[in-house]
């Protein structure tokens, strides 16, 4: 049973090595069937190809900007599928994507309490923000 033995699917749409490309709408396809997440990696292939998540369906999608679509090193985007908003857990923890952060009273009192950090993220993909936000 492959569903028991493989928690995600990790792939790029191409690879950066020599430019092979998979055909995504298929393993999209596949992963859906079997109920396992996609996490696809466009670095290569956003801007200069199209990419459809309605059809792709993944569950991420991400890509840093500096290849094809001409953006600053270092930065990234991800696309984080409506069904993990609620429930998926965020790779940092930091004051900025908890409940209430967007709150003005946070610039003056911060929100760490004794307690630390409300546990509570912020609604949405907004869980899944890197980092600070400017005040």
């Amino acid at each position: 049973n492959v569903k028991s033995q493989v928690a995600a699917v990790a792939v790029p749409q191409c690879h950066w090595t020599d430019g092979s490309l998979l055909d995504i709408e298929v393993v999209g396809r596949a992963c859906t069937a079997l109920h396992i997440p996609l996490a696809l990696d466009v670095t290569q292939s956003a801007g200069m190809m199209g990419i459809d998540v309605g059809v792709i369906q993944p569950a991420f999608l991400c890509c840093s900007v500096h290849k094809w679509l001409l953006g600053p090193y270092g930065f990234c985007l991800v696309y984080v599928a409506k069904r993990y908003h609620a429930t998926g857990l965020p790779l940092e923890h930091f004051e900025r994507n908890r409940a209430g952060s967007s709150d003005p009273s946070w610039d003056i009192q911060g929100a760490m309490t004794s307690k630390g950090y409300p546990e509570q993220f912020e609604p949405g993909a907004r869980r899944f923000d890197s980092g600070g936000r400017l005040n």
